[in-house]
Parts: C-alpha cells; structure tokens; sequence
C-alpha cells in the first residue's frame, strides 16, 4: 500500500495552495501546492503521508483487508487567505488507501513442461515480464500473485482464485545454498526482485502469503528453506 492520498481541486484562484488534511488528530497538516494554477482548470495533487509522521495525523501501520480504509478530511485554501480564518476553504473527504481491484491468485504448475505466464497488475496493466514455475517433486509448485484485469495467464498452468489476501503481508525468512535471486509479491501488491547470498542466516522479506519464489525454476534445487517468521509492517 502507497501511503499516498490523492486530491482534486478547481482553483478560484491562481498562485499557490495550501492542503490541509488529518484523520483522527485533531489538528491539521498542510501541505503547501506551488504548482501552476489555472482559474478555472482542474489539477491533482498527490500527498506523500510518510511526510507528515511528526504531524498528528494517525495513519495504522496495518490494515486487515483491502476494504478497510480510514477517512481524511481535510480543506483546500488560497495561500493569500489567512491560515486561521475559514475563508475561501473549500472542504474534502477521501479514503486512505484507495480500494484496489486486485484479486489474489493461485498460477500451480501441474505440468513438467510448463512454459511461462505473465501477470498484469493491479491497474490491469502487464508489463510483458515472463515467470515461470515447474512441477518437479520438492520444488514449489504454486505461488500467489495479486493481479487486476483478466488475471495471470501462461500456457500449462492452473490458474484459479485464491483465498488468501493481496493486503496481508507477512515477513518470510529465504536461506539459500547457492546465491541465486527471488521474486516476492511486496505490499504495494507488485512483484519485486531480490538476490539472496549463501549466507545462513539468508534474508527477510514483507510480502503477500505464499507469494516467494526463484526467479528461474531451475533454482528450486538451491532453496533451503522459505519460512513465515512473524507479522510485518506493509511496505517494508
């Protein structure tokens, strides 16, 4: 999840903005919007909320489901009006985090010659990046993935719905006894890359259940061991 709230505006006015916006606390954080303004004309503002982490704004670190989201309020006002007046503040309400249409799914390889399958993305866009699993005994042969629009597709494969959520991350611990590289759907609910050292105590990742695997499926042979070890914060 970004932690990112996304704003709107018409501005009545040029020159800059100030955004202020909080959840529960019971003051404001603002954000001052220098850009270009046109009378008139629409613009979007995107607000990083891990700027604001001395402000008292309390956004939860974890949220169980997609579907859970918490509200911010807030006002948009011309920089030429007084801070401490309501006048010109146009008010706003939006939810942090923005629903996704992600859906988790389970791509199993049932078959020795499976070949590769691509995933779009939780915007239903895909990227033409290839993965692959294989069905040798002892390897893996499953992974989940969060994916928009039609889902992950790939010649060979099961692809069907899964139980488990694209928003609950867990912390996995990889021990490897060659170094090779691993995928892992993170908690922005996107597949990243990461190399693994031959090191014992190997690496930790935050990511989506059931969601780590080799990036070539001939390095199944060099996985000792991927092992859920405790919660995590989401975009660890």
């Amino acid at each position: 999840m970004i932690p990112t709230i996304v704003v709107t505006y018409t501005p009545r006015y040029s020159g800059c903005h100030r955004i202020c916006f909080k959840t529960t606390g019971a003051e404001y954080c603002c954000y001052q919007d220098d850009s270009p303004s046109v009378i008139n004309t629409a613009k979007t503002v995107e607000i990083l909320l891990s700027d604001y982490v001395d402000c008292l704004v309390d956004i939860p670190t974890d949220l169980p489901t997609c579907d859970v989201a918490v509200t911010v309020t807030g006002y948009i006002q011309p920089c030429c009006s007084d801070i401490n007046s309501n006048q010109n503040k146009v008010l706003f309400v939006t939810p942090f985090p923005e629903t996704t249409p992600c859906t988790s799914y389970f791509v199993e390889c049932s078959d020795p010659d499976c070949g590769t399958f691509t995933v779009t993305d939780c915007n239903g866009e895909d990227d033409g990046t290839e993965y692959e699993l294989r069905s040798d005994p002892g390897s893996v042969t499953y992974i989940s993935v969060c994916s928009g629009g039609d889902g992950p597709i790939g010649a060979g494969y099961s692809i069907t719905f899964a139980e488990t959520s694209c928003c609950v991350c867990k912390l996995y611990q990889v021990t490897v006894i060659s170094p090779i590289d691993i995928y892992y759907t993170d908690c922005n609910q996107t597949i990243d890359v990461i190399s693994v050292s031959d090191d014992p105590v190997g690496v930790t990742v935050c990511a989506a259940e059931n969601s780590v695997w080799p990036v070539n499926k001939t390095d199944n042979d060099f996985i000792l061991s991927i092992t859920e070890v405790g919660d995590c914060i989401p975009n660890d």
